[in-house]
């Protein structure tokens, strides 16, 4: 009977059907796709993708086996036609439709001083560093290329952005001390997903941890970052380098407003709390707790006094409404904002958290960033949420 089989045309259809029915499962599990996003696929997703040769392989032997009985019975146009399906199904799920190659790397950037950028000052961007060396990297360059690579201080650095869930991160690309390139390979749960190069194992852009793979579970060491108007940057660090335009990418670029409102209904302020999936949030993380402060009620305030666990923490929106930073309060009285200035007690702080008056030590940041509220939730599942009182 088995004999009968392989003799027939069967299997060739038999191939066919395994080899699209994996490419798409393949490609939806990685993709983002309506539903996809909302499945724990990630153990699925990375088996599938790890054996894709084998995969492959098994449904071309089925297809050749079988497709030889309808070559010998002058069925030719069938076999042609269910062979040109399979190649574009093939092509459109591992070469057109892939994150890697619709948001390409950004590799070899290029810096210019504050009075040769050609960056808008209204653009939001991400900087590293402090007063002595720093760097701004505007968000419509890195949510298209998802990573930039660079060095900073030396030290090479992956700067990254995920669109879908409006999170940026900065990671040391080095594992075990060794200096290792990532590549983009889909999304998992709404935020974007790296591979190494070296063990190819898969990395959350979130949070720098592993995913899936060898390396489960450990995490690449994150840079501190803070998110600004470029006008802001400039205020606070007036000699930083800033990242200019790829001239090959410089149409993928999106120009907007980062806090319109396209994304949240920003354009409605409010004082109470909107825990909606896709309200911003400002997320904070220290020393092994996390927290969560929706954006539109710190906007409004423009100051927060708080705590997270025994540290008191100030949260503070400059005048733009978008430049955002979250400092330690090591004192026993609350701040104070008169315009952008930090009043604490008889000590003067600017938006950079640097003591005006030479009076005493600056402020120390807290790890902070501004992304949706599923996103925050989904990689902080103790996270605290603050009430407004």
């Amino acid at each position: 009977m088995m004999r009968k089989f392989l003799q027939s045309s069967k299997p060739f259809y038999v191939g066919v059907f395994f080899l699209i029915t994996f490419e798409f499962l393949l490609n939806f599990l990685t993709m983002p796709y309506p539903g996809s996003q909302k499945l724990d696929s990630i153990k699925l997703a990375y088996f599938l993708h790890h054996h894709k040769f084998y995969f492959e392989l098994f449904s071309l032997l089925w297809i050749a086996i079988g497709g030889y009985s309808l070559f010998k019975g002058k069925q030719r146009l069938i076999l042609l036609d269910c062979l040109t399906i399979c190649v574009a199904v093939y092509i459109y799920t591992s070469h057109l439709y892939t994150a890697e190659r619709r948001f390409p790397a950004g590799e070899n950037p290029s810096f210019q001083s504050v009075h040769l950028s050609t960056i808008d000052k209204s653009e939001m961007v991400m900087t590293i560093g402090d007063t002595a060396s720093s760097k701004a990297f505007p968000l419509p360059m890195v949510m298209f290329h998802h990573q930039i690579l660079d060095t900073f201080l030396n030290r090479a650095i992956l700067v990254t952005y995920c669109p879908i869930c409006q999170t940026g991160r900065v990671y040391e690309p080095y594992i075990n001390g060794v200096y290792t390139k990532f590549r983009l390979v889909g999304v998992n749960r709404g935020n974007a997903m790296f591979e190494d190069e070296r063990t190819k194992s898969w990395w959350s852009q979130e949070t720098g941890e592993c995913i899936a793979g060898e390396l489960k579970s450990s995490c690449l060491k994150s840079i501190p970052t803070k998110t600004l108007t470029m006008e802001k940057a400039i205020a606070i660090y007036p000699n930083i380098q800033i990242l200019q335009p790829d001239l090959a990418f410089q149409g993928k670029y999106q120009n907007r407003d980062f806090y319109d409102g396209k994304f949240a209904n920003e354009n409605i302020i409010s004082t109470k709390s909107n825990w909606n999936p896709k309200a911003f949030v400002i997320g904070i993380k220290h020393d092994g707790l996390q927290k969560a402060y929706d954006w539109n009620n710190l906007r409004t305030k423009r100051l927060i006094n708080d705590s997270i666990g025994i540290q008191k923490v100030l949260l503070c929106v400059s005048m733009d409404k978008k430049s955002f930073v979250v400092y330690e309060n090591n004192s026993n009285d609350d701040a104070v904002m008169i315009q952008d200035t930090i009043q604490i007690n008889d000590h003067s702080y600017d938006f950079s958290g640097r003591e005006i008056n030479g009076k005493g030590p600056n402020l120390k940041p807290i790890e902070a960033y501004r992304e949706y509220w599923f996103s925050w939730r989904y990689a902080n599942k103790n996270t605290i949420q603050y009430q407004v009182p």
